[in-house]
């Protein structure tokens, strides 16, 4: 694993020399996961110094628990501050970059007294971080199966009375049986009117027969996201929710077979899209169809309207078409996807068809 890390800060340093940089700062939980492996936990006030001779990784002491360094880093530690500035002085040479959104306060500070030229590293790590690795990939698999078993016993508390709130909690509680301490921010379980709307949910509205019930959820492993949804059904849908999650379903489908190298993000929207609006519920699909997905939950690539990236291979996309209906229902069904030669390999083995989602009263 430490020449994962080794080879992903040489190629940060082959495109900060293509970018006419010379020092780089990562202190973002997700930047020092992703060139040191670093967690969050164990990286406290960390400052990951990159430049053409050296890679040095300031941390904040903590006494004991000092964690592991990764292969070819120089821990320096610090206790205060003002130790911290006179540490990182020396190591500012020539034009330097730092993910400016992931900034603490002192160091833009200090980096301001340093008369350093500061330039934004975020696209340059953001387009690195786009393509995943194999090491990467296999912890991306294992939050989604991880992902998969949870929802499946979770669905098992799926009855009438049980509240949006109390399900949360369950599936916090099912999560940790099974090992996942972790899971992606911002989990939604929306019941009935709830679900028309995209972030709705985690009330106390309690289920009532008849409902679609939809949750966006995923376990976090090894720093990387499972990003998945499904909606359930109450007892048998009526037609119109029949044709609408089948609706979605197409919609989710088109999207994945169009997904291959070379295939702009705007084209796999569009397909998504097109089914949507031959049915009838343009209007009520209201956001993107996806996203990058990795030790973040939302990355790059955005999967919308008139994007024109390319997609190539070891890139990992969700696909998450809805149709939201004003006032009383809603449908969405999210995958996560890695683009391969030969298309889109799917990560998520939860069953999607509707005879699938259908709790029987």
């Amino acid at each position: 694993m430490n020449a994962d890390f080794l080879s992903r800060r040489q190629k940060l340093r082959h495109a900060m020399v293509s970018a006419s940089i010379d020092t780089a700062l990562i202190t973002g939980e997700a930047g020092l996961r992703y060139l040191t492996g670093i967690a969050p936990s164990d990286a406290h006030g960390g400052i990951l110094v990159l430049s053409s001779v050296r890679d040095t990784l300031l941390l904040r002491e903590k006494g004991t628990g000092t964690p592991a360094i990764a292969h070819g880093i120089c821990p320096r530690f610090y206790s205060s501050d003002e130790e911290m500035g006179r540490l990182l002085s020396p190591l500012l040479k020539g034009i330097v970059a730092a993910e400016k959104d992931a900034l603490p306060p002192l160091l833009g500070e200090q980096l301001s007294l340093s008369g350093a030229a500061l330039r934004d590293l975020t696209p340059l790590l953001s387009d690195l971080r786009i393509y995943k690795d194999p090491a990467e990939l296999a912890a991306l698999e294992e939050a989604c199966q991880r992902t998969d078993r949870i929802l499946s016993r979770w669905r098992q508390a799926l009855r009438p009375g049980a509240t949006e709130e109390a399900l949360l909690h369950k599936l916090h509680e099912i999560s940790r049986d099974f090992g996942v301490s972790e899971s992606c921010p911002g989990i939604l379980i929306a019941s009935g009117p709830n679900s028309s709307l995209p972030h709705g949910g985690n009330t106390t509205r309690p289920l009532q027969p008849g409902d679609p019930i939809f949750i966006d959820c995923g376990a976090r492993w090894q720093g990387y996201y499972c990003d998945i949804t499904r909606t359930f059904f109450l007892g048998a849908p009526d037609q119109e929710m029949r044709k609408v999650y089948q609706t979605v379903l197409e919609a989710q489908q088109a999207a994945i077979t169009a997904i291959r190298p070379g295939i702009s993000v705007g084209e796999v929207d569009a397909a998504a899209r097109h089914v949507i609006e031959s049915a009838g519920y343009g209007p009520y699909f209201t956001h993107r169809t996806g996203h990058g997905l990795g030790l973040a939950v939302h990355e790059s690539p955005s999967v919308g309207p008139g994007g024109d990236q390319k997609l190539s291979c070891g890139m990992v996309i969700t696909v998450e078409p809805g149709i939201y209906l004003p006032g009383r229902w809603g449908v969405r069904i999210e995958d996560d996807v890695v683009v391969e030669q030969k298309g889109a390999r799917i990560l998520n083995r939860f069953p999607k068809e509707l005879s699938d989602m259908v709790i029987p009263l």
